[in-house]
């Protein structure tokens, strides 16, 4: 009895395969997508992207019709890809919108599914950006704790950075150098008589 894990194994050995044929990448890229007719897109596959197609397809075709909650799992995974919108986007941006609905609970994923799509795609994009926000600043601690030092403006103490942007290692030293600037900024005033 064919089970969904034979499926998904055939399917890995057709990706595999076009990883290394650029005749059958774009292909397989699309039949990525899940598109309506599959068949369609045989033609444009070598003939050993052809060989892996039919074993993928002959595969599904000997899968039973309720072949249990597998099936089921799967269906679910195709209408979150079509709900969460990632049909057409680069790995890096379908990876972080995963990390982004794989960090919310289910009853917020749950209530982000009833949403209307513009704002289900505004609360998914602002978990994004708090990600990347996050990753960013997992990067900085890493400098930070890889011993990028910097030397302050004010006093040429060597310091690790809290912050990327962080010029002075004290508080004292930034409204030092601040009372320093302002008072170079001012006019001085002449001993000369003016008229």
């Amino acid at each position: 009895m064919t089970t969904t894990g034979v499926i998904i194994d055939a399917w890995r050995a057709l990706r595999a395969h076009a990883d290394t044929c650029p005749q059958c990448h774009d292909t397989v890229v699309e039949l990525s997508a899940v598109p309506e007719e599959p068949m369609r897109l045989y033609a444009s596959l070598c003939r050993a992207g052809r060989d892996a197609f039919v074993l993928w397809d002959e595969a599904k075709r000997a899968l039973p019709a309720d072949s249990g909650p597998a099936d089921r799992v799967l269906a679910q995974v195709r209408e979150a890809r079509r709900l969460f919108g990632f049909e057409g986007l680069d790995d890096a941006v379908a990876n972080l919108r995963n990390r982004a609905l794989d960090s919310m609970p289910t009853g917020a994923v749950a209530r982000l599914r009833e949403l209307d799509e513009g704002a289900r795609m505004a609360e998914l994009g602002a978990v994004e950006a708090s990600i990347q926000h996050g990753d960013r600043m997992k990067h900085h601690q890493e400098e930070i704790d890889a011993g990028n030092e910097r030397p302050c403006e004010g006093c040429d103490i060597r310091f690790l950075p809290q912050f990327e942007r962080q010029r002075y290692h004290s508080s004292a030293c930034r409204q030092k150098a601040y009372r320093d600037r302002k008072v170079q900024s001012r006019p001085r005033p002449s001993l000369l008589e003016t008229e």
